[in-house]
């Protein structure tokens, strides 16, 4: 990954994993902030003629650039409800800021652990039944 510093983006190098990445590739993804993360706006951009198959080609990248704009708007959120925590001032919005704070949070993987106490004390002992014994009813029935 290479940081863009204009927008503050991580774009993938000119090499993914094993397979190198077109120029084309390349442009799609740096177009990605200047139309606001649409992809297929970025894609027609790039000059691609089909936007979907080339959005789908670059599929990975554009995962990894996600994951990678979520770690680093986590740190952000966390130092937002750090500031929550501590200031005495008035924060305009701040439910709905506090909301997007845990949202950005849970999805790069810093969700709230939910913990459950299983602790459970066995009482008596192990109950053993007899045998069951095979019940055989001898009847006779008439046909209505």
């Amino acid at each position: 990954m290479v940081l863009n510093k204009e927008d503050d983006l991580l774009l993938p190098a000119k090499s993914y994993g094993d397979r190198e990445l077109t120029d084309k590739q390349i442009a799609l993804l740096e177009f990605l902030p200047e139309v606001h993360y649409r992809p297929l706006e970025a894609a027609k951009l790039a000059g691609y003629v089909n936007p979907r198959q080339a959005v789908k080609s670059v599929r990975k990248e554009i995962t990894e650039l996600v994951e990678e704009m979520l770690a680093t708007d986590a740190l952000e959120a966390a130092g937002l409800l750090r500031e929550v925590m501590r200031t005495e001032k008035p924060i305009p919005l701040i439910k709905e800021k506090i909301a997007v704070a845990n949202s950005v949070l849970d999805r790069a993987g810093h969700a709230k652990k939910d913990v459950i106490d299983v602790n459970h004390k066995a009482v008596g002992g192990v109950f053993v039944l007899p045998t069951k014994k095979e019940i055989v009813i001898d009847a006779s029935y008439d046909e209505i």
